[in-house]
């Protein structure tokens, strides 16, 4: 991970290369919800609306997923189980470590209330079984708490190049860490850098290594689709 400081400050350039223009890149969506779930004087209703806006830009409202059947309010209640977790908001990379089991069990809540409360129809009125993906449920923490990365298609190629386990699981964060860890990654000076830049919002550290390992597999995959086109 030598590059990781590279990998990380050019994903952040490519956004605000293509934010340029007109200023409202859908990535930003991220940075107006996990800063809103920083404040204090915001309240659950407008916090759900965040976060639905957020998922909504970062592709969870589409094709069949099942939120697309519900209004933001469905996510009052997953707002109200992340302000029980509010010490996990911009932990540091060592704190992520010793966290980890807290983290599973947070996942597995957010998990249960939309899996366990909800009921989806097909056309045919019958019943349908809600299945929360781990892409939505993980970029619901990292989009609310940012203590985790989003395990979305591009971020588990990076853990595949890497040998980490690409499930979200105890064991997987714990390879994560231990992989992470070796590095000895100066967080502070990539921070710098994104705070900066992004006109004053502190990155988690925990952002940082999700762009890292989505970077690292996205840039390939989009230098192949130029030289094949």
């Amino acid at each position: 991970m030598k590059d990781f400081h590279q990998k990380v400050i050019s994903f952040q350039n490519e956004l605000k290369s293509e934010d340029q223009e007109h200023g409202f890149h859908r990535y930003k969506s991220w940075e107006h919800c996990y800063h809103a779930f920083g404040q204090s004087n915001i309240d659950i209703d407008h916090l759900a609306l965040h976060l639905s806006i957020y998922l909504a830009s970062w592709g969870m409202y589409r094709g069949s997923s099942f939120i697309l059947e519900f209004d933001y309010k469905l996510n009052v209640e997953i707002v109200n189980i992340i302000k029980k977790h509010k010490d996990l908001y911009d932990i540091s990379f060592e704190e992520f470590g010793e966290k980890i089991p807290i983290i599973v069990k947070l996942h597995k809540e957010v998990k249960a209330y939309y899996e366990e409360t909800l009921k989806v129809y097909s056309k045919n009125d019958k019943v349908l079984k809600v299945k929360a993906s781990e892409t939505l449920t993980t970029k619901i923490l990292m989009g609310s708490l940012g203590c985790v990365p989003a395990y979305d298609r591009y971020y588990k190629a990076g853990l595949k190049n890497c040998g980490i386990k690409q499930s979200f699981s105890l064991k997987g964060l714990q390879e994560l860490f231990e992989y992470v860890s070796q590095a000895k990654i100066n967080f502070k000076k990539t921070s710098k850098v994104l705070e900066k830049n992004s006109g004053g919002l502190k990155y988690p550290e925990m952002k940082m290594v999700d762009m890292y390992f989505f970077q690292s597999a996205r840039k390939p995959y989009l230098s192949e689709i130029k030289i094949a086109a």
